[in-house]
Formats: C-alpha cells, structure tokens, sequence
C-alpha cells in the first residue's frame, strides 16, 4: 500500500481522492465543500489548487485512452530524454 503525504506550503496541490479524514478536510475547506462531498468524489475527478488562483475540479487525464498518440510521441524521443519521463 502506498501512503502519501501531504506537504503544507505547496504552491500547487492536486486532489486525486481517497480516505484520509485529514486530506479531506483540508480539501473541504479549501474547495467551500462538506468533507462528505470531498469523501464520496467520484474515481476520475481531480481538484487542482493553486496559490493566487480559483481551484479547479476537473476529469482526470486517461492515459489508456491516449496510449497510441503516447506511443507515436515517445518514438521520436531522445533515450536522454525519455529517461526524465520515467
């Protein structure tokens, strides 16, 4: 199991989901929703907040359903760089 955790003073934060009270109610405050909300957020949703901006909830990127443009991307990539992706 892979536990995250969540800096304080980030200038960017992304809100994928999950279970941790915690996380939660800092994202209900930060977001002017109940935590019940925030708890029963819907797989695929992501909220972004982001120092001196409105936050932004949003459907997650789906890399299964862009696969093959990836693919056609990484082909002409340098090994240098392709390193830095992973």
């Amino acid at each position: 199991m892979t536990k995250f955790i969540l800096k304080t003073g980030c200038d960017t934060y992304v809100y994928t989901g999950g279970n941790d009270r915690k996380t939660a109610d800092s994202v209900a405050v930060k977001s002017n929703q109940s935590v019940q909300h925030i708890l029963s957020q819907p797989l695929g949703v992501v909220r972004i907040f982001r120092r001196g901006e409105k936050a932004i909830t949003a459907k997650g990127f789906n890399m299964l359903e862009h696969k093959k443009d990836f693919e056609k991307r990484i082909q002409n990539i340098e090994p240098y760089e392709l390193a830095l992706l992973s």
